[in-house]
């Protein structure tokens, strides 16, 4: 009777874990399918269009420059806002604040937003709008959700080679 008993348990336990498991796929499946709505529907709302680069990066150009653009190594000093696609900004160093600095491509930033930047020139302002597979990703950072998109907007003030 007891190894009976413990049976039906371990069967109980082994399809209750699958439907666990299967409820957390269903649900991490529907913020994927929510984030990408949310980008379809921003993106769609621009004029002109804009194209995603290949790692789904969009950028928007604003205000255009005529300084140098940064590459790998260099320093650049950046004024921002940042936040998440249609919620509240969670960050930002705007004027008359220091610019925020960092190396490019030296892993201190999140990588859309390296990537954003390292396409823009000194005097440049763009909107970036992210993927969450070029911000946080999967993980709740703070107040950003898991599978959230981003939206910085940046002015590339300095670049240092």
């Amino acid at each position: 009777m007891m190894k009976r008993n413990a049976l039906v348990i371990l069967i109980t336990l082994a399809i209750s874990s699958g439907f666990f498991a299967s409820c957390e796929q269903d649900n991490t499946q529907t913020l994927i399918d929510q984030e990408k709505s949310q980008r379809e529907k921003y993106v769609s709302s621009l004029s002109p269009a804009v194209q995603p680069t290949s790692s789904g990066l969009y950028y928007i150009q604003g205000r255009t420059g005529i300084g140098a653009s940064p590459k790998d190594k260099d320093t650049v000093y950046i004024y921002y806002k940042t936040s998440v696609l249609y919620g509240s900004v969670f960050d930002q160093n705007l004027r008359p604040n220091k610019p925020f600095g960092f190396i490019v491509g030296s892993g201190d930033v999140i990588s859309g937003l390296n990537e954003g930047v390292k396409l823009m020139r000194e005097g440049d302002t763009a909107t970036l709008l992210l993927p969450s597979s070029l911000g946080y990703g999967s993980v709740r950072n703070g107040e950003v959700p898991a599978y959230s998109n981003l939206l910085f907007e940046v002015e590339l003030y300095k670049v240092n080679n």
